[in-house]
């Protein structure tokens, strides 16, 4: 906290200004496709995002829809840390993993750190960011037709009793 106060007085006496986090970074979600989602953040004017402090993971395990890959744009070194200095550009493949229909939210938990190119770090953020999707239109499981029998169709055969001597 000491550090933050000092970088912050600091800029006001040299005339450097830093972003809020909600202006350095503006996480937002995308249907891409049928079956993609994407997740892009907008960061501010001279902010990198470090990639290993980039978590993306299913809020809603059971839900019926799994992320079948997840692709990042590519980081680049920064003082031997591998960082994004423009938005990363994240796709999510889904897959259908039950037999479920029609409109569906998928919520994804976004975790992130990012610093400054002026040095100041900011705090790690979680956020949950949402989008309906028309689970029909997945690759998985199939909504499941219902079965017709026709009753002329089935075959019953009668048990013969068993012989016994």
């Amino acid at each position: 906290m000491r550090f933050l106060f000092l970088m912050v007085f600091s800029a006001a006496l040299f005339g450097v200004s830093f972003l809020q986090p909600e202006e350095a970074f503006k996480p937002k979600i995308t249907k891409i496709d049928k079956d993609t989602i994407g997740i892009d953040i907008d960061l501010g004017k001279d902010i990198y995002l470090y990639k290993d402090k980039l978590k993306i993971e299913d809020a809603n395990l059971k839900d019926g829809i799994d992320f079948k890959s997840v692709k990042m744009g590519k980081s680049v070194d920064h003082d031997g840390e591998q960082v994004f200095m423009s938005s990363p550009k994240v796709r999510i493949d889904l897959l259908k993993t039950s037999a479920i229909s029609g409109d569906h939210k998928i919520k994804v938990n976004l975790s992130y750190q990012g610093c400054s190119s002026a040095g100041l770090c900011y705090e790690p953020m979680d956020t949950t960011l949402e989008i309906t999707i028309d689970a029909d239109q997945l690759d998985g499981l199939k909504t499941a037709e219902p079965s017709v029998i026709k009753a002329d169709a089935v075959e019953v055969s009668a048990l013969k009793p068993a012989v016994t001597e």
